[in-house]
């Protein structure tokens, strides 16, 4: 429950804040500098918790296109099995992308359990 307050005040505050030099626009993003500062338990808590909704946002988009390729099955054009061929390499894609997003967030999980 404290991650999430952490997540919800770190999103506030940067909402409300000036336009720091860090933005996308100024050659990196919000993400990039999360990473780069994180320095206490609860800042890797949290980057874990965004890295394993990211890897959950990558299963259902896996799930997507899994589901679309056997819709591909029922139709009657022809190319229907390049079709779900297509629908299988994003899914297997996705998954991959998933597990790394786990990875990764398993790592924050890490650093945030290190005493300081």
């Amino acid at each position: 429950m404290r991650t999430r307050w952490t997540l919800v005040l770190l999103a506030g505050a940067l909402t409300l804040a000036p336009q720091p030099s860090w933005t996308e626009g100024a050659g990196g993003s919000l993400e990039e500098h999360a990473a780069e500062t994180a320095s206490t338990p609860s800042d890797h808590a949290a980057l874990a918790t965004y890295y394993r909704a990211q890897a959950q946002e990558a299963r259902n988009e896996a799930q997507r296109h899994e589901t679309m390729g056997r819709a591909y099955l029922g139709g009657k054009n022809p190319s229907r099995p390049v079709f779900k061929e297509h629908c299988q390499k994003i899914s297997e894609k996705y998954t991959a992308l998933a597990e790394e997003y786990d990875a990764l967030a398993k790592l924050h999980e890490a650093e945030a359990g290190k005493p300081q």
